[in-house]
């Protein structure tokens, strides 16, 4: 009885979360069990420097802001102060564009923006071949064709696949943890493995755009 009450408060939250409209392509992906929830959690609270720091604070919540859509992007801005952001203020680096519709300063206009789209494949490219650099070092004979093949590294939204914009928030594809547990055969190794690709993810994008803004 006890560990019923203790998981029910869990699981209303999760259910909740996934009732979001901002996550109802995550509740698509979900119920195609295209998610590992268990390794997403990790990642999310995952740290590769131990202690507390005004960086590792940092990467961390703006990790929590990636994973809610939280980010202060213009759209977002728009919602909390329509005094002073104009409903039809657009991304200021692809004004020049003709679709008003494409760039809406949206999260996934965040990294796929005209202006920064080079370098969010550079990065995404670069967490891929560290990946594989990595289970290289540990299995130096191992077949990673199925990990370079994933659809982890594609840059658009699909219902029925996560591709690298959603890994980018911190979502970990099923298939990507397969792909890595087929060839390490340890859950133990696979999990921090998935989590240091995908930290060093976060934090070359922060970089970034830190440095873009």
């Amino acid at each position: 009885m006890r560990f019923f009450v203790k998981s029910l408060f869990p699981a209303k939250y999760f259910n909740n979360l996934l009732l979001l409209t901002r996550f109802k392509l995550i509740n698509r992906l979900h119920s195609l069990n295209l998610i590992s929830w268990r390794l997403t959690w990790s990642s999310l609270n995952y740290r590769e420097v131990k202690g507390t720091s005004f960086v590792s604070s940092f990467v961390k919540s703006t990790r929590i802001k990636l994973f809610y859509d939280e980010l202060p992007t213009l759209e977002n801005l728009k919602h909390r102060r329509p005094d002073l952001y104009p409903a039809d203020l657009r991304c200021v680096c692809c004004h020049h564009t003709h679709s008003h519709s494409n760039h809406n300063e949206t999260l996934h206009h965040l990294w796929t923006c005209p202006s920064r789209l080079t370098t969010t494949l550079e990065i995404i490219n670069s967490c891929r071949t560290y990946l594989c650099d990595s289970i290289k070092d540990k299995i130096p004979n191992a077949n990673i064709s199925d990990i370079i093949s994933d659809h982890a590294w594609t840059m658009n939204l699909f219902d029925d696949h996560v591709g690298g914009l959603l890994l980018a928030r911190g979502f970990v594809p099923t298939s990507l943890e397969t792909n890595v547990n087929n060839i390490i055969r340890n859950q133990e190794i696979t999990t921090p493995t998935v989590n240091q690709q995908n930290d060093g993810q976060v934090v070359q994008s922060l970089l970034f755009f830190n440095m873009d803004s």
